[in-house]
């Protein structure tokens, strides 16, 4: 603390936190010699007499020719190139940052409503860069700017830029956290907004528990991959006071499936205002502070009403049903679209391909909608064999060092270790073991799809009096819930019973979804039912769609598809009249993985 001591400022021994001192400028004009005017916080350096109106930086360094108090500081650079910039400017930018200027300080007040000792406690500073210009004269421009500091640990690792036309910039190659995120790490609370004046908003009326998400309304949260344990794990209440636009609806919904619906509470601002500093601006803060009081507690378990769904009722109001996504498999595509929230069951006589057809469905949603994936699938193991038939999906061949190069290894195995994860409790294959473990992966990864492969490897454990029948009920019943509450596709794969061979052959019968073992609730309560089936004596492998339970979501039908051994792909084809012929695989067929852009 020798740059405080250098400034005359007494921190009294502390190096970090907020806390009031006296003010070396002032205090010995005052009258009441206990007053402590001057707000100082020991992580960002900057002060603020609440008296006087002195302000700064502590962070000067000494022997630089500056004088006792310049309010000058320079913050460490992030690394990177860009070689749109200047000439004369280093590619990310060396900014140097100072204290807010008079004008800026009155315009965060008189605009945005932002008091200045709030400024102060969020380390919001100033300096001149060149910003990328819109407009006719595309370019870059030296400008005048807010500097948003992005502080993890105390320590700086990002600053955002902001000018008076709302021009952003970032430093570039520096890391991507929450604005205010050192905040939240200890709090029972916290609330997280889409701004940064938003964030300021809610600490003007003393709610220091808040972050801004970073980039804005984007729905994707990689950033809580490493943040939901040690910020959020032991939230009782999250608020989230985001925007009321469309983008900023999607992404408070994405934010409560990850987050957990049942202690999420969702802030609105009424019909007039979009945000939190647009009310705090209009209102003042106890109608921001109101808003948060009035955001609805979790509703009651299992019951629901009109206002519940008010925003879900509007987009179909708005949009109409949704049709599902697609695998981009023409002819499946025709007759199923897939939609989270929702179970798929999967039979198949054994040996037909109905794991590898499941890894089918899941690196496409992976590649073509951006999902993650997790697995409980104990006959997959080791687990290094089933990623290498999903890089051999992945890439298009045998997954070895004579047909792969070392760059395609390392491409895969990134790709692989992004979107899918396995879970494999130890010891305990009980359902509730196993969607608790997937849950986490909901919390923290963000899954859309979780595969059970195969249902007799779960520890089933039926009560006392309770039917097969009716366990299986309960059974589907939970794997629907954990859909429903995670926002989740969940693929069930579940062995039939024991086949009769066809009358005169020596043929399998193909099953039904009827006929897989234990119960005709695997049926009913499923939401979609499809059989493998592969006709080795035509070369075809048969999708057969048995249920869709909304015919906007497509309608039974059958597929065909011819099965590549080299790498585990399904490609679409035309069967022939009659056994024997050739089959005809459909035009452009191999590449509907390749296509695309998996990397």
């Amino acid at each position: 603390m020798d740059r405080f001591k250098e400034l005359g400022i007494d921190t009294h021994g502390r190096t970090s936190g907020k806390m009031k001192t006296k003010c070396p400028w002032c205090h010995a004009q005052r009258t009441d010699k206990r007053d402590k005017s001057l707000s100082v916080n020991l992580d960002t350096k900057l002060y603020l007499c609440h008296y006087c109106g002195a302000h700064g930086s502590a962070a000067i360094y000494a022997g630089k020719g500056r004088k006792l108090g310049d309010p000058l500081v320079k913050f460490p650079t992030a690394t990177g190139s860009n070689s749109s910039c200047p000439p004369t400017e280093k590619p990310h930018g060396d900014p140097e940052q100072g204290a807010l200027t008079q004008k800026q300080i009155e315009w965060c007040r008189d605009v945005r409503h932002i008091p200045p000792e709030v400024l102060v406690e969020a380390g919001v500073a100033f300096a001149s860069i060149s910003m990328p210009i819109s407009g006719k004269e595309k370019g870059w421009e030296k400008r005048d700017c807010l500097c948003f500091n992005f502080f993890e640990n105390g320590e700086l690792v990002n600053t955002k830029f902001r000018d008076s036309q709302k021009h952003f910039k970032l430093l570039q190659g520096a890391r991507t956290i929450p604005y205010n995120i050192d905040a939240i790490r200890d709090t029972p609370e916290c609330i997280l907004v889409e701004g940064e004046f938003d964030a300021l908003s809610y600490m003007a009326v003393g709610r220091t528990d808040v972050i801004s998400v970073p980039n804005g309304a984007n729905s994707q949260l990689d950033w809580l991959d490493e943040l939901s344990e040690s910020h959020f794990e032991q939230k009782q209440v999250i608020y989230l006071s985001v925007d009321t636009d469309r983008k900023g609806r999607e992404l408070c919904r994405e934010l409560s499936r990850r987050l957990g619906v049942d202690r999420c509470r969702i802030v609105t601002y009424g019909e007039a205002y979009k945000d939190a500093n647009e009310l705090l601006v209009a209102e003042g803060p106890d109608a921001l502070l109101k808003a948060l009081e009035d955001a609805p507690i979790p509703r009651l378990e299992g019951t629901f009403t009109a206002e519940d769904l008010r925003e879900r009722l509007h987009q179909l109001f708005e949009e109409g049903y949704t049709s599902g996504v697609e695998l981009g498999i023409p002819n499946l595509d025709e007759i199923m679209r897939l939609e989270t929230g929702r179970v798929l069951t999967v039979t198949g006589i054994p040996g037909h391909g109905k794991s590898d057809f499941v890894d089918e469905i899941v690196l496409r949603l992976c590649t073509r909608q951006d999902w993650r994936a997790g697995y409980f699938s104990p006959e997959n193991t080791p687990i290094e064999y089933h990623h290498a038939k999903l890089a051999e999906k992945l890439l298009g061949h045998r997954f070895r060092k004579d047909f792969s190069t070392e760059e395609e290894f390392a491409r895969v195995v990134d790709y692989l270790s992004q979107r899918v994860w396995h879970i494999l409790p130890d010891g305990d294959f009980t359902l509730g073991n196993v969607l608790s473990k997937a849950r986490e992966l909901v919390h923290r990864h963000g899954i859309r799809v979780f595969v059970i492969d195969p249902y007799n490897y779960i520890n089933h454990q039926i009560p006392a009096g309770m039917t097969e029948t009716g366990y299986i009920g309960s059974f589907m019943n939970s794997l629907a819930r954990f859909a429903r509450l995670n926002s989740c596709l969940v693929i069930l794969v579940a062995h039939p019973r024991k086949m009769n061979k066809q009358y005169g052959t020596q043929k399998t019968e193909v099953p039904t979804m009827y006929d897989i073992n234990g119960s005709a609730n695997f049926f009913n309560m499923t939401d979609y039912g499809i059989v493998v089936d592969r006709q080795d004596e035509m070369g075809i492998v048969y999708i057969h769609v048995e249920k869709t339970r909304f015919r906007n979501f497509g309608t039974k039908g059958n597929a065909a598809f011819c099965y590549d051994v080299t790498n585990g792909r399904y490609s679409p084809c035309t069967p022939p009249p009659e056994p024997g012929m050739q089959v005809q695989p459909w035009k452009g067929a191999k590449d509907l993985f390749s296509s695309e852009g998996w990397i």
